[in-house]
């Protein structure tokens, strides 16, 4: 009997923990913040994320010209990124390998530091163009956006935030 009744508590707990996680949340106010449901780290891209408030202030001509140059800079990257990332399961596997060759190891992590280095060096002469179209003002928003989000310097990793695997994946893959 004792056995019973605990077999029922346990189910009742159960159910009740999955309805309860089954339950839309309650509304809460909108705002940026690292939990929260709004426009935060973790709601979505905001203030703690870098946003894309500095972007609010630009004439049409300029977000014209900032998506095109923003298409170029993805055209060159792209190609540099999967090949680090080609470069980055071959030197898994020279790890891995029966019997790793710690000359082939180093001459593969070379590779890899030398596209990543590529990357920021693309990325971070993108930030000069960008800066050089911009108001005084405009400028001063878009620095504050790097700097917030860690931007400079950090090649294809400029996304700011958590990266792949921390919450689910949310940001993408790096």
């Amino acid at each position: 009997m004792k056995h019973t009744i605990a077999a029922l508590v346990v189910v009742a707990g159960f159910a009740w923990g999955v309805s309860a996680w089954a339950q839309p949340p309650a509304e809460q106010p909108s705002h940026p913040g690292m939990m929260g449901r709004g426009m935060g780290m973790m709601g979505g891209m905001g203030a703690m994320r870098g946003g894309a408030d500095w972007k609010e202030s630009l004439s049409k001509e300029q977000r014209e010209k900032l998506d095109g140059m923003h298409l170029k800079l993805m055209k060159e990257m792209v190609p540099l990124k999967d090949a680090k990332n080609a470069k980055k399961n071959e030197l898994n596997l020279l790890v891995v390998a029966e019997k790793p060759n710690k000359s082939a190891i180093t001459k593969k992590v070379a590779e890899v530091a030398d596209i990543s280095r590529r990357l920021t060096e693309k990325k971070t002469l993108h930030h000069l163009e960008v800066r050089e179209m911009l108001t005084p003002e405009q400028r001063l928003k878009f620095d504050m956006h790097l700097l917030r989000q860690g931007a400079i310097g950090h090649g294809d990793r400029a996304r700011g935030g958590m990266g792949p695997g921390m919450m689910g994946g949310m940001m993408g893959q790096h």
